[in-house]
């Protein structure tokens, strides 16, 4: 097939711009991020602190009060650095009130969980990057599908997954406790 003159232009010229445009939004969209510059080094799989707020997160669930398990949902400002929405304030009040439903949801579908004893947490072994434009993201960062909280029951191992987590600024957070909708 041979193209002449204007058919290669009229052919290349939209996706030179679109690759373009997307390097330029990239740029533009991650030079000013404090997440950004914060998140780009890859995070640590986990710390004390990671540790600490699972176990926070097992009481939560234990006692069915999800109060206790906010502290290691994803914050508000996180949200609204990440998220490219004109009012963040609306979507990350849903995605929390989702997360507090699956609180009281992860106790009642497993059975025992209040006799049981938080034995670790293990982070996804994966990290991914979710890239900007994704998701409606304004800026990268990095995220992990499927974590697991340890505990037993009667001496007998169970497993919680968490279903997804995101870097905060160097603390991991949870997105998604069950799997979303």
């Amino acid at each position: 097939m041979r193209l002449r003159g204007g058919a290669v232009y009229g052919y290349c010229m939209p996706l030179v711009l679109r690759v373009l445009m997307a390097c330029v939004l990239m740029m533009v969209g991650t030079a000013g991020s404090a997440l950004a510059q914060k998140t780009a080094p890859r995070p640590p799989a986990g710390n004390d602190t990671l540790e600490a707020d699972a176990r926070k997160l097992f009481e939560a669930i234990q006692k069915g009060d999800p109060e206790l398990g906010v502290p290691f949902f994803l914050p508000r400002e996180t949200y609204a650095e990440v998220k490219a929405v004109k009012d963040p304030n609306p979507p990350y009040d849903r995605l929390l009130k989702v997360f507090k439903k699956d609180v009281l949801l992860c106790k009642k579908e497993h059975p025992g969980i209040e006799r049981g004893e938080f034995v670790s947490f293990e982070p996804a072994p994966r990290t991914k990057w979710m890239a900007t434009g994704r998701e409606v993201n304004k800026v990268g960062y990095f995220v992990r599908y499927r974590s697991r909280l340890n505990y037993t029951v009667d001496g007998k191992p169970r497993v919680l997954e968490v279903r997804v987590m995101l870097d905060a600024g160097g603390r991991w957070t949870i997105s998604h406790l069950r799997p979303f909708h």
